[in-house]
């Protein structure tokens, strides 16, 4: 019986478990990476008796090699995870006006628009798979949930499986999808609220441990910089993290033009604080400051306008007037949503639509009273985050002074002012996670403006 190897180190690999074009990938490249890690990790051993070193390497290859397609269809999986309960409220109120229709729901999971539904498009493909297979809709929907890797859309599709099968009323389904809509606009960024803490926790940790390990460099001369790096480090992969999952509604998202400089900047002075370049650091990082202030200003304005015409779109539909252009004005409340609204009321009629429409305003009602309660959490960690550079640079200070005391004390005075650098450099990044859940794709740069200003000035650079 021949040795199916791509089962056996990867699992179940068929397209109906991973979607069509993984597979693919995974079904050329597993057997030639299986085989060729296990050779090389067989091949180490008697090469053990030889050269231990060469044998070591080439076990390290081998079992990379051997672990690389299991780890990466994990990883895979996890971040497809993400992506689909990132557009998850979307998916709910793209079906909502469907609702008051004959149409099921696997029928429209497997047509979903491609502009819209980036991630949850594979588990549509995987669908249309079951379905070819001659499975009914609802065992393929139940199929799906059971290998689908988002465990909020498993639940969404059980229960709505669940009320199909005991042939629950309409108004019954339409409720059922509103709530859970609203749970996960409501669990998403409570989930995001903890990520932030977390990672301004670790931000503020990273600095101190900084500031702490510099008796051992100036007494045995250690490398403390290593951990110092970390308190630039730690923002920096915390903050996109906290960007990529980012709940939609009930936020401002301008244009990639607009954010991703205004992400950067932060980087480019701290790199500019590294080479010592100080007070073109500090005009930059103000003038970039007064920007984001002023772009705030402004988009905060569009996202009311946007509400607003959500809120009106709801009335002129419940009254049977025309509510498409006002509808298109609410796209800057959340965009995505309403353009999924837009497309399907366009298909399935303006049936339903109105109370769709309504459901969606609570949907992003709820978003935005979510947002508030992050707003207030975020000012505690940006304060925690603000204060931890120049607390850490005045325990440095502290510690250089009582050392210039000691004579017979040796001071590794370059190691202590690197690590004041790479601490000063960090004061501009270190309150970047909690203004970004703070403020999203705008976040103020004032916080990083106080913490390098208080930096600068316990160092004595002002």
């Amino acid at each position: 019986m021949e040795l199916n190897v791509e089962k056996l180190l990867v699992g179940r690999i068929e397209p109906q478990i991973l979607g069509p074009r993984p597979y693919k990938l995974v079904k050329k490249l597993a057997k030639p990476l299986s085989i060729t890690g296990l050779s090389i990790t067989a091949f180490s051993i008697p090469i053990l008796f030889m050269n231990k070193a060469l044998s070591s390497l080439l076990l390290i290859t081998g079992i990379t090699l051997t672990i690389l397609i299991p780890i990466t269809v994990r990883l895979w999986r996890s971040i497809l995870a993400s992506g689909i309960e990132q557009e998850l409220p979307a998916l709910l109120s793209y079906i909502l006006p469907y609702s008051h229709t004959p149409r099921h729901i696997a029928d429209l999971v497997m047509e979903l628009p491609k502009d819209i539904f980036k991630w949850t498009r594979n588990e549509s493909e995987r669908l249309k798979i079951l379905l070819e297979e001659g499975h009914d809709p609802l065992s393929a929907l139940r199929i799906l949930a059971e290998t689908t890797p988002s465990r909020r859309l498993r639940e969404v599709i059980l229960d709505y499986a669940t009320a199909q099968s005991l042939g629950a009323p309409r108004s019954q389904t339409t409720l059922l999808l509103l709530n859970h809509a609203i749970t996960m606009v409501r669990m998403k960024w409570k989930s995001h609220v903890e990520a932030g803490s977390i990672v301004a926790e670790l931000t503020a940790t990273a600095i101190i441990a900084g500031s702490a390990m510099t008796p051992i460099t100036m007494l045995a001369g250690g490398n403390a910089a290593l951990v110092s790096i970390f308190s630039i480090l730690t923002p920096l992969i915390g903050g996109l993290g906290l960007l990529l999952t980012r709940p939609v509604i009930g936020d401002i998202k301008p244009s990639p033009r607009i954010y991703i400089p205004l992400l950067i900047l932060p980087l480019i002075i701290s790199v500019l604080l590294l080479n010592e370049i100080i007070i073109p650091s500090l005009a930059i990082l103000a003038i970039a400051a007064l920007a984001s202030e002023t772009l705030t200003h402004k988009y905060r304005r569009t996202f009311e306008e946007g509400m607003r015409a959500l809120r009106a779109a709801s009335e002129r539909s419940r009254y049977g007037m025309d509510f498409e252009e006002t509808l298109r004005k609410a796209e800057n409340a959340a965009s995505g949503v309403v353009k999924a609204i837009i497309q399907s009321a366009t298909i399935a009629g303006r049936l339903g639509v109105g109370e769709a429409i309504s459901r969606l305003y609570q949907v992003v009602e709820e978003a935005v009273n979510s947002v508030k309660t992050a707003k207030v959490q975020a000012l505690l960690m940006m304060a925690i985050s603000v204060a931890a550079p120049p607390i850490a640079l005045y325990a440095i200070k502290f510690i250089e002074n009582a050392a210039s005391t000691a004579a017979d004390l040796l001071v590794d005075t370059s190691s202590v002012n690197l690590i004041k650098g790479i601490l000063t450099a960090s004061a501009v990044l270190a309150p970047l996670p909690a203004a970004i859940v703070h403020r999203g794709w705008l976040p103020s740069l004032l916080p990083s403006l106080a913490s390098l200003l208080a930096s600068l000035y316990v160092i004595g650079a002002l």
